[in-house]
């Protein structure tokens, strides 16, 4: 049986990128809606082909927001453009990026929101004890796991998921990343936001995700954006000495 939460969350601004979200976004506007009470989503869509944005806009709601853009920049890029927008309004003290494919899971959002603070950042994070990750070859897990090892040794964060896009920020914190002029692209931004914040003294926390590799809808990331992704740590590294 499922307890309802009735937490008002109307402190909580929750932004998803989309690109060709089309089958899963309506869902996960309503679930995220159902965990997180009170809570405004903003949808930020790079012109999707496919009509993400339409079913958004069918969606009617006061607390769904539509940010479109012109054209797909990347998921990074998406986030950064609604972090502005959401940051102009003072009510928000936790800000949320997490995926529309369900790769993410919506109901793990309180214990996300829980476990943030003002100086902590809270992370899905699929590398600690009682994580686990569902559709991924060994490959992928492999290459995965390689590339957040890279990441702890080239930027030394401290922490075990640098790659994944499901954190809660504090109003703070998203203050101290809109200042900084962002000198990576892409998913790789997931880890120079991190970089940023660490080096400015923020801490993290971490907390057990259920990771599923999309059932629908189209991948963002190509083999290209992700090697070009790890060749830019070391411009990370060098550009915030």
């Amino acid at each position: 049986m499922t307890t309802l939460n009735k937490k008002n969350y109307s402190n909580c601004a929750v932004i998803i990128p989309t690109y060709n979200e089309r089958k899963t976004i309506v869902k996960t506007v309503r679930d995220v809606l159902a965990s997180l009470p009170g809570c405004h989503i903003w949808v930020v869509d790079d012109n999707s082909p496919d009509g993400t944005s339409t079913h958004v806009k069918r969606f009617r709601s006061s607390h769904v927001t539509l940010l479109q853009r012109s054209s797909k920049n990347g998921r990074g890029s998406a986030v950064w453009h609604a972090m502005r927008e959401v940051y102009k309004h003072t009510r928000y003290t936790r800000i949320i990026e997490m995926d529309a494919d369900y790769s993410h899971d919506p109901h793990e959002l309180p214990a996300l929101v829980a476990a943030s603070r003002d100086k902590t950042i809270a992370i899905g994070s699929r590398y600690i004890a009682g994580s686990r990750i569902e559709g991924w070859p060994l490959t992928r897990k492999i290459l995965s796991a390689g590339a957040n090892r890279l990441i702890r040794l080239v930027l030394r964060l401290p922490l075990h998921d640098a790659t994944n896009g499901f954190r809660c920020y504090s109003r703070e914190a998203v203050s101290v990343l809109l200042r900084r002029r962002m000198v990576s692209a892409g998913f790789v931004m997931l880890s120079e936001s991190a970089y940023i914040l660490y080096k400015q003294g923020y801490m993290f926390t971490e907390i057990p995700s259920h990771f599923v590799d999309r059932k629908k809808g189209l991948s963002n990331a190509t083999p290209r954006e992700f090697l070009d992704a790890l060749v830019a740590l070391l411009h990370i590294r060098r550009a915030y000495v």
